[in-house]
């Protein structure tokens, strides 16, 4: 999305035939100190640059650069991306345990049958804090590590369709409510959970993501945080929501502003959680990951 000057544990180790996971979720390592005051226990919060055009404008001048990008031809079955979750060991001395996060890249591919495979390996990791900078061999594996790899036989891969969806903003809309939005009247952050599973599991053509940004808009409570560098220094633009189902936390959605498409989903609390306060982060998933 070209604009003028700045404007602003679920890893997927099984299925069963009435679920199917698709994103991973990745346990922090909580590595002790004598002393000292409390530290960061999740990564630093994204800031982002305030903006004053509205939603809508946004989402259309993303829908703009999706139609002049290049991107998948055909959806593709299976999905590649950068993830984190917050595990936080809870005892006395978790108040001043600082962490070190520990991202791992997922890969997913299956098929029509339903086989498939899954490929875990670490990503680079790093302290919660940033004033810590030095990371010992021994805190975290190097980066390409595999730490995982998990197959499917036909027919294991549970998924609620295995055909290639198709490109329109209703069939965006059929795709979330296999995923489990509501159907009707979802809410923004309703629509944003969902498009997480979906990007779980499919990489989606541009036309489909402009779909997915159109069903966001047309929820109609959307926040536009502005534009901000996300965690692989990718120029995005974050939109905001809270889901019904999981009150508490709000949902970041992340638009690259080259190309129009989702590129990342941030999971923050909006409440005080002890040790966890409103604004940490404590979720991730970023796509569009390079091999």
């Amino acid at each position: 999305m070209r604009r003028r000057g700045p404007r602003s544990s679920r890893n997927i180790l099984a299925t069963t035939a009435t679920a199917f996971v698709a994103i991973m979720i990745v346990v922090v390592a909580v590595l002790r100190i004598d002393g000292g005051t409390a530290q960061a226990l999740t990564p630093p919060a994204l800031e982002f640059t305030s903006d004053e055009q509205g939603v809508g404008d946004i989402i259309g001048e993303a829908i703009m650069s999706l139609e002049q990008s290049s991107g998948p031809q055909q959806p593709e079955r299976g999905s590649r991306h950068l993830g984190w979750f917050v595990h936080i060991d809870m005892d006395e001395d978790t108040a001043r345990a600082p962490v070190v996060i520990k991202p791992e890249i997922i890969d997913l591919k299956w098929n029509k049958d339903l086989s498939g495979a899954q490929t875990t390996t670490a990503a680079e990791a790093y302290w919660a804090d940033p004033r810590i900078q030095t990371l010992s061999d021994d805190m975290a594996p190097a980066p390409g590590t595999l730490l995982s790899k998990v197959t499917f036989e036909t027919g294991e891969f549970a998924v609620p369709s295995a055909s290639l969806p198709g490109q329109s903003v209703p069939d965006m809309h059929e795709l979330l409510v296999s995923l489990g939005m509501p159907i009707v009247e979802p809410g923004a952050g309703d629509v944003i959970e969902s498009i997480d599973s979906a990007m779980g599991l499919w990489t989606l053509t541009n036309h489909q993501h402009a779909g997915l940004l159109q069903l966001l808009l047309d929820a109609g409570d959307l926040e536009l945080l502005g534009a901000t560098t996300d965690r692989l220094r990718r120029q995005v633009v974050g939109l905001r929501a809270e889901p019904a189902s999981f009150p508490g936390t709000a949902r970041v959605l992340l638009v690259s502003m080259e190309t129009g498409r989702i590129v990342g989903i941030e999971t923050v609390r909006t409440t005080d959680e002890p040790p966890l306060k409103a604004g940490d982060v404590v979720a991730y998933n970023l796509w569009e990951v390079s091999e």
